[in-house]
């Protein structure tokens, strides 16, 4: 089940896990589409990005993660520019979705040459939050999806405003790491 993050704890809690060593980065893109040549971008909207209900993300949290991806984007030599002259259209959705660890443990007991004793076990189920940042590149001649990257991680309790900004560019960093796809270093 899909939720959107509901306050501003929780959206905040989301995305200081990003940069954990625990992420998993996935990105898919449309192999027909000059990636490379693309050199200017510009934001789709100006709402923030959490799934349908843009309301709940704060203004804090989209503010850092705006300024992570076009941090990424400028170094790797994409410019700003405004919507009706961008090769790109940037948008973000960031969502947390609820999930169980299920472990059993099986002990047993016994003594002697033969086996005189029991077997046991005990299970133990964990609920736990993973959030997921999605980031997509539209072409915006053909206003067609050419590239999405995806990070998923367990949502941990936050700290200092820094670090989550820290946190967030990691996070992004990775994400972006192999856009344009065939560049050097992807």
């Amino acid at each position: 089940m899909i939720r959107t993050c509901r306050n501003l704890g929780f959206a905040i809690a989301f995305v200081s896990c990003l940069a954990c060593s625990t992420v998993r980065v996935s990105t898919d893109y449309d192999p027909n589409a000059d990636l490379a040549s693309m050199r200017s971008y510009a934001w789709l909207d100006e709402r923030s990005g959490v799934l349908d209900d843009r309301s709940d993300v704060t203004s804090l949290l989209d503010r850092r993660i705006r300024r992570a991806i076009d941090a990424e984007l400028q170094e790797k030599g994409l410019a700003p520019s405004d919507r009706g002259k961008a090769a790109l259209w940037v948008t973000y959705r960031l969502s947390v979705e609820t999930r169980m660890d299920v472990d059993t443990i099986h002990t047993t007991a016994g003594y002697g040459r033969g086996w005189y004793g029991g077997v046991s076990s005990h299970t133990v189920v964990r609920e736990y939050e993973e959030g997921t940042l999605l980031i997509d590149l539209i072409d915006a001649s053909t206003k067609q999806l050419v590239w999405r990257g995806t990070g998923e991680a367990r949502v941990r309790e936050s700290s200092s405003p820094e670090q989550r900004e820290a946190r967030i560019r990691q996070a992004v960093r990775e994400i972006l790491a192999s856009f344009p796809p065939g560049a050097s270093g992807s």
